[in-house]
């Protein structure tokens, strides 16, 4: 078995497979870097700053001025990585300005969880040869063959999706069990969005059915336990 998966894991890849999967992460982090919530977010009264990891360094939220600078910055380094501007320096500098902006949003005392995804994706390319394909920096070069350099990134990337899913799946059976989908669990979370968004049709009408509640709770956990059969 362990054989299978390292034959599978560090096969040789497609560099265009690998560049896709470099545009792809690059233009979604950048469109949630690019929204004002982080602008609003420095400065914030320091009582209401609840830092999570790498964020107890700081004592309080960094100011507007430095806010807007690392968020210009990082939406730059960000457009440039896809488009395939020097993408072993910009692809990593992306990376780190994003993680920073978004544990602001992380140190409110609620772990945001959307942008996780996205940029433990993006650490398996860090090191890699991103820019091979589909980039300036490739411009006039043919396509390289199959590579194994390029292969194991897009994989691994695959292995750290697929497995958050499944660790946040099992983790809902081993402490909440079957009332994770029976219960009204769901229906308090739709609630809870629709009130802070100022209300939400969609929400609202799942919620109010709990028979439906109960149906999207168990397709949701269905996802998340056999997404990982996609990688196959």
């Amino acid at each position: 078995m362990k054989d299978r998966l390292e034959r599978w894991l560090f096969a040789p890849g497609d560099p265009r497979r690998l560049a896709a999967v470099r545009i792809i992460l690059c233009l979604v982090v950048a469109a949630r870097v690019a929204r004002p919530l982080f602008a609003d977010l420095a400065g914030q009264p320091e009582p209401l700053f609840r830092p999570l990891s790498f964020m107890r360094l700081l004592d309080a939220m960094p100011g507007r001025g430095l806010t807007v600078a690392i968020q210009v910055a990082t939406i730059g380094f960000l457009l440039a990585a896809a488009v395939g501007v020097r993408t072993r320096v910009t692809f990593p500098l992306a990376w780190v300005g994003a993680t920073f902006l978004f544990g602001m949003e992380t140190s409110l005392g609620k772990v945001v969880h959307h942008d996780v995804l996205p940029l433990l994706a993006m650490i398996p390319l860090l090191p890699a040869p991103t820019g091979e394909a589909w980039s300036v920096d490739a411009r006039g070069r043919a396509t390289a063959p199959l590579d194994t350099r390029v292969g194991w990134p897009v994989r691994t990337a695959g292995l750290l999706v697929a497995g958050v899913y499944l660790i946040a799946g099992v983790s809902k059976l081993t402490f909440t069990g079957p009332d994770w989908v029976l219960g009204d669990n769901l229906r308090y979370i739709l609630y809870a969005a629709s009130d802070a968004h100022g209300g939400n049709a969609l929400a609202l009408l799942v919620a109010d059915r709990p028979w439906l509640a109960s149906l999207v709770a168990g397709g949701a956990l269905a996802f998340e336990l056999t997404l990982w059969l996609a990688l196959a």
